[in-house]
């Protein structure tokens, strides 16, 4: 390991990590010089009614509906979260987005130059959704009755002090006292909506997430939370959670699909908007407390290392499942009789020709959404699949390439047929395809940044969750990017001193004491 980083290859290896910082640092320094000039200053509804404004909104919300209703001229963008969109009005790439009240004050706390208009879009109760199952309709029920308890004797009230409020030391979830007599909960819920739902010190906290402890704790439940993206949560409910929350809006269209409680929280809407005013605070001290805000904050260095770890477990995993695979995949492509030689060209073709995020999403929404599998085995399952496929053309093309004479000449000495094949034939094949298995193998590790989708907190993932925290879109994006590029290099570094162990060329050869190159 440390010859692969630091022999030869160490040099090499500083000087690209050094050229990605140095790049990082100078779109960093352009990106802070934004110029806000020629901006225009949103002062009303009227302003937003253009052709040549652009209105954001989180996936899968009623906001675009809204957006549609108040400025049927201007043009819907979506995003996943609100972090992409506060850094975006705040850069001048976005005119507006539609937000909660709360949520706007938030923003305007990290941005100044984001905040929201007076008047309201029309008021909105969130509520708890449930799956139109018999438990579905207990725990409905159950909520019901706790929410209307809580608003009558005080305590909705004074958990709305707690987290609507400045006192950051009173914004603690009491997770102690569940039972678990009559089961777990297996809660879901978006960690980008501060102070609804978000994560600090490593647990997911907020207003909503405050309500269900106390709720599981009368109601003898015990939880188990899973974060993920707002646009995943409906289509989970039922198979794979139990209930959700996080600023989610009671609609009719969405009550056809789920249930809701009677609403713990009624807030306005309202339209976030550039006022004219200066984020900047000076090109060093904002990289100094972006890079504090990123890592140091609340331990978020953490979360980084712990997406790291998912990272890697996925990518590794994946790549030897689906390594084994491919070879069985190829075998039966060469030997197998011509009914298994359709059957794998079919697979192939069905797994090129589907985009992997949405073999993610089929394979943890239906096909194993009753399994009780969790989405980093699902995951390591897609990808395995996905990149079984190329290793089986890969394998298939170095194996043609290999002169028929070699194996004829292995079983004339006395070789076995599966001895001329491991021994003779595939380590003059692996020689062939190990450059394009290098290659596939990178890229597969950086698709696994999609893995989000299905509520695992991968690299890429984390980096999101701490973005919603610190409405810093730059600095954990570029973290990230040179994370990836680092893990990429080193995971390469093995596959190619793999690749030299295979060619006899390159080895050092020694005839009578001399050394040969």
């Amino acid at each position: 390991m440390y010859a692969l980083l630091f022999g030869r290859h160490g040099k090499q290896f500083v000087l690209r990590c050094l050229s990605f910082i140095l790049l990082s640092v100078l779109l960093l320094s352009l990106c802070s010089c934004s110029n806000e000039n020629d901006r225009q200053i949103i002062s009303g509804f009227d302003d937003l009614d253009q052709e040549d404004i652009k209105i954001g909104s989180v996936t899968g919300s009623v906001y675009d509906s809204i957006a549609k209703e108040y400025f049927p001229k201007a043009e819907i963008e979506y995003y996943n979260s609100f972090a992409n969109m506060a850094y975006l009005v705040s850069q001048g790439q976005l005119d507006a987005f539609i937000t909660d009240e709360p949520l706007a004050r938030y923003i305007n706390n990290q941005y100044p130059s984001v905040s929201h208009l007076d008047e309201f879009l029309g008021r909105a109760g969130y509520a708890f959704a449930l799956p139109k199952t018999d438990k579905g309709i207990y725990l409905k029920a159950q909520l019901d009755e706790f929410i209307s308890k809580i608003s009558s004797d005080g305590t909705l009230e004074l958990i709305d002090s707690i987290w609507f409020g400045s006192d950051s030391s009173k914004q603690v979830v009491d997770k102690s006292g569940l039972t678990g007599v009559n089961g777990t909960l297996r809660f879901a819920t978006s960690v980008e909506s501060a102070p609804f739902s978000y994560i600090a010190n490593g647990e997911v906290v907020g207003y909503e997430v405050d309500i269900l402890y106390r709720f599981c704790r009368e109601y003898g439940y015990d939880v188990e939370v899973h974060t993920m993206d707002f646009d995943a949560i409906i289509p989970g409910l039922g198979n794979r959670y139990d209930l959700a929350a996080c600023c989610m809006t009671v609609t009719e269209e969405r009550q056809r699909s789920v249930n809701f409680s009677i609403p713990d929280y009624n807030g306005g809407i309202v339209m976030a908007v550039y006022n004219g005013q200066s984020d900047e605070t000076g090109f060093l001290s904002s990289v100094a407390d972006s890079f504090y805000n990123t890592f140091v904050v609340e331990g978020r260095w953490k979360l980084i290392l712990q997406g790291i770890g998912v990272t890697l477990l996925i990518s590794v995993s994946a790549s030897v499942l689906g390594t084994v695979l491919g070879f069985l995949l190829c075998l039966m492509r060469i030997i197998g009789k011509k009914t298994a030689k359709v059957l794998v060209s079919i697979y192939i073709r069905i797994m090129q020709g589907t985009p992997i995020v949405v073999l993610l999403m089929i394979l943890f929404y239906i096909i194993f959404a009753k399994s009780g599998l969790n989405g980093i085995a699902v995951a390591i399952i897609a990808f395995a699949m996905n990149f079984a496929a190329y290793v089986c053309e890969m394998m298939h093309t170095g194996i043609k390439s290999v002169d028929k004479g070699q194996d004829e000449a292995a079983l004339a000495i006395g070789f076995t047929k599966w001895e001329s094949f491991f021994k003779v034939v595939m380590p003059q094949a692996a020689r062939q395809f190990l450059p394009m298995y290098k290659g596939e193998f990178i890229s597969l590790v950086k698709m696994t940044s999609v893995v989000g989708y299905i509520a695992i907190q991968d690299l890429t993932k984390m980096s999101d969750i701490i973005r919603s925290r610190t409405y810093d879109a730059f600095f954990p994006l570029i973290s990230t990017a040179v994370i990836y590029f680092i893990l990429s290099y080193v995971l390469s570094l093995f596959i190619q001193h793999v690749q030299k162990k295979l060619e006899p060329d390159r080895k050092k050869r020694t005839i009578r004491g001399v050394e040969l190159q």
